[in-house]
């Protein structure tokens, strides 16, 4: 049975190898992001609930920089656990191409994402292992048993009804179409009858 093929061409000697650190680093700040993001919303939630308790006397929590590092470290440490639990990635490793995974191409359960994202969260740093490292794996992959790797395929992906027993490359029939192409009237619009 053929699949759909929705790897880019220029990905396709990637697929599968495993990531750089550069890729991976860029990953993580776009998680960052999103963690910096989501634990705003936590102020503004806890905020809005103490103006509905307080009414006239509100005033907005202070709150230290300890507290407020603690509470971005343990909303990514979840967000790492979530994400490489269910689909093996995160935010940031969908918009680069990423996938967490075991050494033998199985994904990681709960306990093992835990322990990962403790690990990237405590110490993030060790990932500069992967850099120099024979396999591209940061001292967390080696201490947790897990690899990171590119790949463009959706989680789970079937393939339709319509694609079975054809392959359909849409990035190749996208670049074979001629690039200075002349557009054909359209009748009644273009004053075209």
């Amino acid at each position: 049975m053929s699949r759909v093929q929705v790897v880019p061409i220029e990905a396709r000697a990637f697929q599968g190898s495993p990531a750089g650190v550069v890729s991976r680093v860029l990953a993580n700040a776009i998680d960052l992001a999103v963690a910096a993001l989501l634990t705003a919303v936590l102020y503004a939630g806890w905020a809005g609930f103490l103006f509905l308790r307080r009414g006239r006397s509100f005033t907005f929590p202070t709150v230290s920089l300890t507290v407020a590092i603690t509470v971005l470290l343990g909303v990514l440490a979840a967000i790492f656990t979530a994400a490489w639990t269910t689909s093996g990635r995160t935010s940031g490793d969908r918009v680069l191409g990423l996938r967490v995974q075991r050494r033998d191409g199985r994904s990681i359960g709960p306990l093992r994402s835990l322990l990962r994202a403790l690990l990237c969260v405590a110490f993030p740093l060790l990932l500069a292992w992967a850099a120099v490292s024979r396999d591209r794996r940061s001292v967390q992959d080696l201490l947790v048993g897990t690899a990171v790797i590119y790949d463009w395929e959706p989680a789970g992906r079937v393939a339709s009804d319509d694609a079975v027993g054809m392959a359909v490359d849409v990035a190749a029939t996208v670049a074979d179409e001629p690039r200075e192409r002349q557009p054909e009237p359209v009748g009644g619009i273009d004053g075209q009858r």
